[in-house]
């Protein structure tokens, strides 16, 4: 089912909404110190189009970053230099990413905003309970 998954995204136009596979078969990644669950798997299949936002808006940032560098350093050519490789190679995931996004029929946009959690109450020991200072 990896195997397939892969794949797919490598491929964006047979992409599909894909059900989760065992991580029996996942490989190691090298920075990963564990694998990753399949909980976690399942979840972050199950929201591939807005994986897929979130990572449209970092490539496209990453890019940005590169450019607004360039313009506070311009009198450094070997940053710049490098800095413009930067920027292109963002721009094209950008594209890429976009074109995952096209043909999954989702329209670009920013991802949305994940759920707000319960904070923990903080105690306050001015007021002399533990509720969160207002």
């Amino acid at each position: 089912m990896i195997e397939s998954t892969l794949a797919n995204l490598r491929n964006p136009e047979t992409m599909a909404p894909p059900t989760a596979p065992s991580t029996d078969a996942l490989p190691m990644i090298r920075f990963l110190q564990a694998p990753s669950s399949d909980r976690w798997l399942a979840q972050a299949l199950s929201n591939l189009d807005e994986i897929l936002l979130d990572h449209a808006q970092c490539e496209r940032k990453a890019a940005a970053v590169a450019l607004q560098l360039m313009a506070q350093y311009p009198s450094k050519p070997d940053l710049v230099q490098e800095l413009t490789a930067i920027a292109v190679e963002e721009l094209e995931h950008f594209a890429q990413v976009n074109r995952w996004l096209e043909r999954r029929g989702v329209p670009l946009r920013a991802p949305a905003a994940p759920p707000l959690r319960q904070r923990p109450a903080i105690a306050n020991p001015a007021a002399g309970t533990g509720a969160a200072p207002r």
